[in-house]
């Protein structure tokens, strides 16, 4: 007997255990006395009429006829019966009869209703059958909307359908044509062309040169936005060896899936790879990239100043430059210090002024810029001098930041 029948044995019994002892049980049953509720009812009747002759509403006359009717109508129920507890007899008829038709109905049901052949299916044969009928299902809702596509050759909607689908079964050779024929329908729609490139890229292995890479930039031409052409592009840069054009793609593309984290680190590890690339490039560097730092970071920061506190600032002051963690330590990550004057002015922070935390500025996601004018030239803050802060950004992404002093530190 299979685990399905036996479990199924199992649960009719505890049915039966729980329903037959019920059947065979005496019970109890309350019989009320009708003098009881007869009494009660005259005794409230008789308040009543109290009640009314004492508020005048009815005559001393009217009150002795309504009690005497009272007494009457109770005179004449003789036939009360006492209270008693009585029992009703078991009926142990009903217990056999329920403990034969009970299982016999509920497997009769089951075999006329249910599939009692998938008790004993194997479950990995009907996996990979399912699997492989799903499979067969999708092949014939391909075929039939490539055949009614054939008939209407101008939905572009049903071409979009069909490129996707074929796309995402892998079968990138099939799915060429049907954007080709998507983009005749709407030359000028950026996400088909950067579909059809992608089909074109993948039914070659993957390479984005010649004809995607023209659909790609004509894309963007469209649609500077286009998140997945700006994706491809910066893959196609990097191929060709131009990581400074990678570069410039990937940071316009970063600010545009920062809502997507997988999406966003994986951009920013683009970025950090094609910095590092290109200033390898420009220092004429041939060093393997596991010599090359993973994050290595430059950033271009303009300092400017509130023109009511210029007049503050002397020729000897000195100008701090730092970035920071915004939730992290006071203690900056990187700093430069120069001549206050003359404002506005452009630092520089990079790797060499990240040797405060012996760190990279690339390994940080939130930065915040920070500048002080400071009277006496020391590092740590004094009422007096002038500070300002930027706004919080990704070092991975903004190459040039801007600050403005502000404010001064009472």
């Amino acid at each position: 007997m299979s685990l399905l029948w036996l479990a199924a044995s199992v649960l009719s019994g505890i049915a039966l255990l729980i329903l037959v002892p019920v059947l065979l049980r005496r019970h109890p049953v309350c019989v009320l006395d009708r003098d009881t509720v007869n009494v009660g009812l005259a005794r409230d009747t008789k308040a009543e009429l109290e009640a009314d002759l004492a508020a005048a509403r009815i005559s001393e006359a009217e009150y002795d006829l309504a009690l005497a009717d009272l007494k009457r109508a109770l005179l004449l129920d003789v036939d009360a019966v006492q209270e008693t507890s009585a029992s009703t007899q078991p009926t142990p008829g009903t217990a056999v009869v329920l403990a034969v038709t009970l299982p016999a109905v509920a497997f009769g049901l089951y075999l006329a209703l249910g599939t009692p052949a998938a008790v004993d299916t194997d479950p990995v044969a009907d996996t990979a059958s399912a699997s492989a009928k799903q499979g067969q299902d999708m092949d014939t809702l391909l075929e039939q909307l490539a055949a009614r596509l054939a008939e209407q050759p101008d939905d572009a909607r049903g071409w979009a359908l069909l490129g996707n689908a074929l796309m995402s079964t892998g079968r990138y050779l099939e799915a060429v044509p049907a954007y080709r024929r998507l983009t005749e329908l709407r030359p000028t729609d950026a996400e088909a062309l950067v579909r059809y490139a992608d089909a074109l890229a993948m039914a070659a292995g993957g390479d984005l040169s010649g004809e995607p890479s023209r659909l790609i930039e004509q894309a963007l031409a469209l649609d500077p936005q286009q998140v997945q052409g700006l994706w491809l592009a910066g893959i196609a840069a990097e191929k060709r060896g131009q990581p400074a054009v990678a570069l410039a793609y990937w940071r316009r593309l970063a600010p545009l899936v920062a809502n997507e984290p997988e999406s966003y680190q994986e951009v920013r590890r683009f970025i950090t790879r094609a910095t590092a690339a290109t200033e390898s490039t420009a220092a004429g560097t041939t060093a393997s990239p596991s010599a090359q730092p993973g994050n290595a970071i430059r950033l271009q920061v303009v300092v400017s100043i509130d023109p009511a506190l210029l007049t503050d600032v002397k020729p000897a002051d000195t100008l701090f430059v730092f970035a920071r963690e915004p939730d992290g330590p006071p203690m900056p990550v990187a700093a430069v210090r120069v001549a206050a004057l003359p404002l506005p002015r452009e630092v520089v922070l990079d790797e060499r002024t990240a040797s405060l935390t012996d760190g990279s500025l690339g390994q940080y996601a939130r930065l915040e810029i920070g500048a002080r004018v400071s009277r006496s030239g020391d590092a740590a803050k004094h009422a007096g001098d002038l500070i300002g802060y930027g706004a919080v950004f990704d070092p991975a992404i903004a190459a040039k930041v801007s600050v403005l002093i502000d404010r001064k530190i009472p």
